[in-house]
């Protein structure tokens, strides 16, 4: 006859707590007496009751921390989702190690290597360059969050990103909207987000003008390149908007009007996105909401859970001077 599994009152016994108790300790919750933390952990361990790896690490004494690991911090968008991980992580008690890639693919994958060799309970991962077979090793170690795109068919790793086939469409549609049929994208020629988001603009544009592909250029073209694309264009959708604002100041220096002549859309609506005398048109999604998600969804999975996430957050599109023409209008559709 097989014995019974142990249960949460068995534990409860043995520890000599509650029931409530020990679930709040084997959870990872805060609030628990150290003492009676390693009591329910040893308790649950004599009886080959599982115990998570939060509540494991919290009933050691250990610091508790995760790992960051971006593309490359100097950029607006990396920065401000990992200080969003940051946040959340201290309202969890814990503390976080950020890893620069230096927007090196190579390096973005040794910097996990390193964080994966470090006493870290998990890593969110802000970036979009590393292989399925490359979290699918790490997470065999540790949970991994990755932020940016949904990670498919790679077992035990969460992703959250954004909705951004409906913040383009948004885009596209306001542009339609101004008047603009002739549309062009800018992409950053290493990023596998430009090539996603061209895409998506593409597939917009096809149903609602019943036309080809948008043509696109890469941020890393020559300026003469650049210019005589902007003048065969009369609405243009950039990645980033650290691509947006490169491809306005190109207009403007040599003559066009924005929005007249040009208008520009950017993406991630970063502090880059108001940062010059013609304030950009963007897609919001919120960084701060990113990197506190991919933190949850890390803390989740340290209190137990098994099931893999994949989230979307909703994106807004954020209208201003560069395709309205008007200052300080800040409206959202």
């Amino acid at each position: 006859m097989t014995a019974a599994s142990p249960s949460l009152r068995d534990v409860a016994e043995r520890a000599g707590v509650s029931r409530s108790l020990v679930s709040l300790a084997l959870r990872g919750e805060r609030g628990v007496a150290d003492s009676r933390r390693r009591a329910v952990v040893d308790a649950a361990d004599a009886l080959n009751y599982p115990v998570t790896l939060l509540a494991r690490a919290m009933s050691s004494g250990s610091e508790l921390v995760i790992g960051v690991v971006a593309t490359d911090l100097s950029n607006p968008f990396h920065a401000e989702v990992c200080a969003g991980v940051a946040r959340a992580a201290r309202e969890n008690g814990m503390s976080v190690v950020t890893f620069d890639g230096l927007g090196d693919r190579d390096w973005v994958e040794r910097q996990l290597r390193i964080a994966l060799r470090m006493e870290l309970l998990g890593v969110v991962v802000v970036s979009t360059w590393l292989g399925n077979d490359v979290l699918s090793t790490a997470t065999a170690t540790r949970p991994i969050v990755v932020v940016g795109t949904a990670v498919s068919g790679v077992p035990g790793v969460d992703s959250v990103g954004s909705d951004e086939a409906s913040g383009l469409r948004d885009a596209v549609l306001h542009l339609a909207a101004q008047g603009h049929r002739r549309l062009g994208f800018v992409a950053e020629s290493t990023r596998a987000s430009s090539t996603r988001r061209h895409r998506m603009c593409t597939d917009v544009a096809r149903t609602l003008f019943g036309e080809g592909a948008v043509p696109s250029v890469t941020i890393d073209a020559s300026e003469t390149d650049i210019l005589a694309f902007l003048e065969a264009r009369t609405g243009i959708i950039a990645a980033t908007d650290v691509a947006a604002r490169r491809i306005l100041d190109i207009a403007t220096r040599n003559g066009l009007q924005v929005p007249s002549d040009v208008a520009i859309v950017g993406f991630d609506n970063t502090a880059t996105a108001t940062s010059g005398r013609i304030h950009l048109t963007t897609i919001d999604q919120s960084r701060a909401s990113l990197g506190s998600r991919a933190a949850e969804l890390l803390v989740e999975r340290l209190r137990g859970r098994t099931r893999d996430r994949d989230d979307l957050l909703p994106t807004v599109l954020v209208t201003r001077e560069s395709t309205t023409g008007s200052g300080g209008l800040d409206g959202h559709h």
